[in-house]
């Protein structure tokens, strides 16, 4: 059996696998409502939230698009904060909506630099910042809370934030950090299957007197069925069963329990890597508790060792996201991924690795 080290989707609990193959019901029965409405109150436990969820059922670059066609028009001034690949793609999303996008890319690996974001608000109007806040490309975890002091303090644009490999493995209380759309996706730290997109947004943008366009990701249409416990149209079904099942586990298992364990399986994934000197691609001050990126030796080429790690060790990860041009390798830890399971995934690659530099050096 293969280990999924990969940076998502995750490998799936039993309990979570056993809610997808219910029996599936209509999204206007009573049944249904009864999980949308658990559903809810676990998330809203989830966020610190009192704002409804919504679930739509698509990628979390639908979820991306949709916070953009419910936010901003042609006319929008907006600023795009990027750090890697994610970023890059928020930002080719949001030109297709407005006209008027300034981009400020920070060096792969670094975290968005407060000081230069500061100095752009105080020269700049802009009526919407988006943000990434955990890069699963190059394993940094922008340091949210304080992007948005300096964002709040110089500028009242919207604060849009894509949480899609954060949440779960970090805390993000949204009414306190007073976010006006967050992005979520439940096959990342959420350990739930793919299909869904799930979004909260603030009163701000809800009281927003425009005329969306778009039918199917209008906001105040989903939270209209949402408040029934239902969805606007046919969702993936199961995987919101998929979704109910994995919350419950994650209440189950606490809150800060779950979080701490991101970081813990994190540090040791990081530390076994130093040993065998490897270089972290992410600043050691912004690592991610998600992904952890790392530069192989110069001598070795990352496709064969992902494909020999695969193939002789039955442990797979992912490589760079730009058509694996760099000598990178991300290594994916969310979830609960039990103890052993994770010192076997890291020793066999530790092992792979110097067998395969031995090769490279005779």
């Amino acid at each position: 059996m293969i280990i999924n080290r990969s940076v998502g989707p995750v490998s799936l609990s039993t309990p979570v696998m056993t809610a997808m193959t219910q029996q599936i019901v209509s999204h206007r029965s009573k049944n249904f409502n009864l999980v949308v409405f658990r559903i809810i109150e676990l998330l809203q436990l989830l966020f610190d939230t009192k704002q409804m969820p919504m679930l739509f059922t698509a990628s979390g670059t639908g979820g991306l698009e949709a916070a953009l066609v419910n936010t901003i028009n042609k006319e929008s001034r907006v600023l795009s904060l990027v750090t890697g690949y994610f970023g890059e793609r928020f930002y080719n999303i949001c030109k297709l909506f407005t006209d008027d996008v300034k981009k400020i890319e920070f060096k792969l690996g670094k975290a968005v630099d407060l000081d230069q974001l500061e100095k752009e608000l105080k020269q700049n109007h802009y009526d919407a910042i988006l943000i990434t806040h955990n890069e699963t490309a190059t394993g940094v975890l922008n340091p949210l809370e304080k992007i948005i002091r300096v964002i709040k303090k110089n500028s009242s644009a919207f604060i849009l934030v894509d949480a899609i490999s954060s949440v779960g493995a970090v805390k993000i209380p949204f009414d306190e950090l007073e976010i006006d759309v967050m992005v979520a996706a439940p096959q990342k730290a959420l350990m739930s299957a793919p299909g869904l997109a799930i979004l909260l947004a603030s009163n701000r943008i809800l009281r927003l007197e425009r005329k969306t366009p778009s039918l199917y990701f209008n906001f105040k249409n989903m939270i209209h069925f949402m408040e029934k416990g239902s969805t606007t149209y046919t969702p993936c079904i199961p995987a919101i069963f998929a979704l109910e099942a994995a919350l419950e586990i994650i209440f189950q298992e606490g809150e800060e329990k779950v979080y701490q364990h991101h970081r813990d399986n994190a540090e040791f994934c990081r530390t076994e890597l130093i040993k065998l000197g490897l270089q972290l691609y992410a600043d050691s001050n912004f690592v991610s508790p998600t992904v952890t990126a790392v530069l192989l030796d110069d001598i070795m080429d990352p496709v064969e060792f992902k494909n020999t790690l695969e193939a002789k060790h039955n442990v797979m990860l992912s490589l760079d996201m730009d058509n694996q041009q760099s000598k990178m390798i991300r290594i994916g830890h969310m979830g609960l991924i039990p103890k052993a399971q994770m010192d076997y995934s890291i020793k066999n690659i530790c092992e792979c690795y110097k067998n395969l530099k031995l090769q490279y050096s005779n």
